[in-house]
């Protein structure tokens, strides 16, 4: 068996099986199998192998084969047909060692790795049915075997089991790249530093951090000493010849100068070696970049001298007590304000130096201080008294802020406090004046009340004189008119010319009279009525309105337009009945000197109401006069001119008060007048 060269994989050289002795090199020996001698070496080899003759039936099959598949030689010696590949992928077809005869791609294609050295070939493959259903990556070498004349009587596929290998190969892969990560993360750079050479290996982060990359990553202490700050070499200098004599470890902070001109903050850590005399070897060492948290270290540097100087010179007073309520700070403002040096104030307790014992008001003020640690949150913000060193007192709003040890109890105050005595006085100023206002709102309402009480009297006696006169004034006017009516009558042919315009005066006045009192009447009679709402067809109510004018309106030739639609309204039915009369009136009143006359009647539904329009071309009016003309016997016109008693429009804005309702006009001298009314829905229904 020394015979029989090994390759590097424990496999015999099967280009250089000889050939079994005593058997002619002929097919049928080949079609036999191996030599007895030679199946004891493959059988005991320790990867699986199997071996096919010239027409591809198993020859020989090894107890690794066995272990790796499940499948005992005695069901595959002597069967061709590719059984061989059955216990391998499931099926028999051709594989790795069928490529031994020619190239097929498609036999390549389920291959990882497929390589050729001379006649033999390589790949990788993973086979799902090996390790119990788990499967297995596997390598695997494939290789004719040929007798001693050089003739090819089979083949041999070795494979072996490498996913172990290859899951500690990735498990390694995998550490090493971590390790990589971390220091390319971390900015770790790594340098071996041999003292018998004097050269130094550097890391790929040693070199990147530092800006270096010499040949090879190896350099020379001189070489790596010109990247180091000029401010730091006589520092690093010491500081390695301390750590190789032993006298003090190496961990110092220093900065490198980068080509770029950049500087860079390094924490530099190393360790000493010995040989085996005890004198220094090697050096092994890291460096840190650590230039950001420098940067950090500066800014917090730079804030806690601008947080200084803000406290020392803010506009407020900076209080800094202990839980037993002794003064630890107090700034620059605080120590002006109250009259206190540092030195003076500083360990004193705040009761009895800026807080008095008791506030002017009478407040207890020594509890406070255990109060605002017991109960912080109800303290954030406070206000009290304080006292100055020269007994002065002062106000002052205080911010609380508790400072907690690691068992939540409060160990120190911060107190931020402004003054607001300015503020108190004032607030002091405005409450009496308050005071003060309060005590005349009330007497001067008391003298409202009482001025109102009289009005409604002497308005109650206006109304009832005005009923009384007006009623009372009937009966005369009466016989004034009957006694004028009678001469006229009967006594007419006998009177004289003056005589008979007198008596035509008479009657024009005592007509004019009676009208003017039966709307005085009218008027004050609105007064004692209470509207009361029906369900109301407003269009039907309009064309009743407009009946009662029929002969107006033909003899006038008015031009009468009606935009309304049947509105259902809720409201109080007599009023809106004297509303459209007394504007419908006026319209076709004021509109009678137009050619031809027109009037528009028009409603429409809002959410909240119902708004209606009376629309004429008459006469008009200016705009300054808006509100006279809602006036009681308010007449913008001659008598002569238009009949009436100018108590029309003031009856239609008492009763659209009654109702809660608006009314307003928009006119223009000689370009007619528009009056709208709007009549409120009840409550329920907008």
């Amino acid at each position: 068996m020394s015979d029989i060269p090994i390759d590097a994989h424990g496999v015999p050289d099967a280009q250089h099986v000889p050939e079994a002795h005593g058997v002619p090199p002929d097919a049928s020996s080949a079609a036999s199998g191996p030599t007895e001698w030679i199946a004891e070496v493959i059988e005991h080899l320790p990867d699986a192998a199997f071996v096919i003759d010239q027409d591809k039936r198993v020859a020989a099959w090894n107890r690794a084969c066995e272990e790796m598949t499940g499948i005992r030689k005695e069901s595959l010696l002597g069967r061709g047909q590719h059984a061989y590949a059955e216990p391998f992928v499931g099926e028999p077809r051709p594989i790795l060692i069928d490529l031994l005869d020619a190239p097929c791609a498609e036999i390549e294609a389920h291959y990882q790795h497929v390589r050729r050295k001379g006649l033999t070939i390589h790949a990788e493959v993973f086979l799902p049915r090996l390790r119990d259903g788990q499967g297995a990556l596997v390598w695997l070498e494939a290789a004719p075997l040929f007798d001693r004349q050089g003739r090819r009587r089979g083949a041999i596929e070795v494979l072996r089991d490498i996913t172990e290998q290859r899951g500690l190969e990735k498990s390694l892969e995998d550490s090493r790249e971590r390790l990589l990560r971390v220091q390319r993360v971390a900015r770790v750079g790594f340098l071996d530093w041999d003292l018998k050479s004097n050269t130094i290996f550097m890391s790929d982060e040693a070199c990147e951090l530092i800006g270096l990359r010499p040949e090879g990553q190896i350099a020379t202490p001189d070489l790596i000493v010109r990247t180091v700050h000029p401010d730091d070499v006589a520092y690093v200098g010491e500081s390695l010849n301390l750590a190789i004599q032993g006298i003090k470890p190496y961990d110092i902070v220093h900065r490198h100068v980068r080509p770029d001109g950049e500087a860079v903050w390094v924490h530099a850590q190393a360790e000493v070696s010995q040989d085996q005399t005890g004198a220094p070897a090697r050096l092994l060492g890291t460096i840190v970049d650590i230039t950001q948290q420098k940067c950090v270290e500066q800014a917090l540097r730079e804030n806690e001298r601008k947080y200084r100087e803000l406290v020392e010179h803010a506009n407020s007073i900076i209080l800094h007590w202990s839980r037993d309520g002794r003064i630890i700070f107090l700034n620059e403002f605080g120590q002006r304000f109250f009259g206190y040096a540092e030195a003076e104030i500083r360990g004193q307790h705040v009761t009895g130096t800026i807080v008095p014992d008791t506030e002017s008001g009478g407040r207890d003020l020594r509890p406070l201080m255990d109060e605002i640690c017991k109960n912080p949150a109800a303290f954030e913000q406070n206000i009290n008294e304080n006292m100055r060193r020269n007994g002065e007192r002062v106000w002052v709003a205080w911010t609380n802020k508790v400072v907690l040890d690691q068992h939540g109890q409060v160990t120190e105050i911060l107190s931020i406090g402004a003054d607001i005595t300015a503020r108190k006085q004032a607030e002091e100023r405005l409450e009496m004046l308050n005071a003060e206002l309060e005590d005349r709102v009330r007497l001067r309402t008391a003298e409202v009340a009482a001025s109102n009480e009289q009005l409604r009297a002497k308005n109650s006696e206006l109304k009832s004189f005005a009923y009384t006169v007006s009623h009372d004034l009937k009966a005369p006017l009466r016989g004034i008119a009957g006694y004028a009516n009678e001469l006229d009558r009967k006594h007419r042919a006998g009177l004289g010319e003056r005589a008979q315009f007198c008596l035509a005066q008479i009657l024009t006045a005592t007509s004019q009279l009676d009208q003017l009192i039966e709307d005085l009447l009218h008027y004050s009679r609105l007064d004692a009525e209470t509207p009361s709402s029906t369900e109301v067809d407003l269009r039907s109510l309009v064309e009743t309105v407009l009946r009662g004018y029929q002969r107006a309106i033909a003899e006038r030739h008015v031009e009468m337009t009606l935009d309304v639609p049947s509105l259902r309204l809720y409201t109080w039915e007599r009023g809106l009945i004297q509303i459209l009369t007394n504007l419908i009136d006026n319209a076709i009143k004021y509109s009678s000197k137009s050619n031809p006359p027109r009037v528009c009647i028009s409603a429409i539904e809002l959410d909240h109401a119902w708004h209606l329009a009376v629309r004429d071309n008459g006469i008009g009016f200016d705009m300054k006069y808006h509100d006279r003309v809602f006036g009681l016997f308010n007449r913008l016109v001659r008598m002569e001119d238009f009949e009436g008693t100018g108590a029309g429009l003031a009856i239609v804005k008492k009763v659209v008060d009654k109702i809660g309702g608006k009314i307003w006009a928009e006119s223009q001298p000689g370009a007619g007048a528009t009056f709208f009314v709007e009549i409120p829905k009840p409550s329920g229904e907008a």
